[in-house]
């Protein structure tokens, strides 16, 4: 049975493969973990798929419901401006659908709680 909801991850964005593969790797090892396929990879820019593209095929699959999440660090201009552009450019293509932007994860406290205890770790040489 296909839920009515999924998620969209969005990246920048980047030209070099290196740059683009562990997002892709994220994405496929979160899809496998979870036994879905609710969950897409987009780029902000520079390369594909676009937020419309991957809300494109969410729909297509009968997703109704879009999460967008950020994988940015913090609020600014292209989480503050850009990303809402795009987001409003799929609310206008898809009026039937509702996508929400979340926070960027970067300002999540699971993620911060992570990052500390690496840097933690690092201070420690464990």
């Amino acid at each position: 049975m296909v839920h009515d909801s999924c998620l969209i991850i969005i990246v920048h964005g980047s030209r070099d493969p290196r740059w683009r593969h562990p997002f892709e790797v994220f994405v496929s090892s979160l899809k496998k973990e979870l036994q879905t396929e609710a969950v897409f990879l987009s780029y902000m820019e520079i390369c594909h798929p676009t937020l419309l593209e991957a809300s494109t095929s969410a729909t297509e699959m009968g997703y109704k419901h879009i999460n967008v999440i950020p994988f940015f660090m913090s609020g600014g201009g292209h989480v503050d401006n850009d990303i809402p552009r795009l987001v409003n450019e799929v609310k206008e293509k898809r009026p039937h659908i509702t996508i929400t932007q979340l926070p960027p994860i970067g300002e999540h406290p699971t993620v911060q709680a992570a990052m500390k205890d690496v840097a933690k770790k690092t201070l420690t040489h464990e």
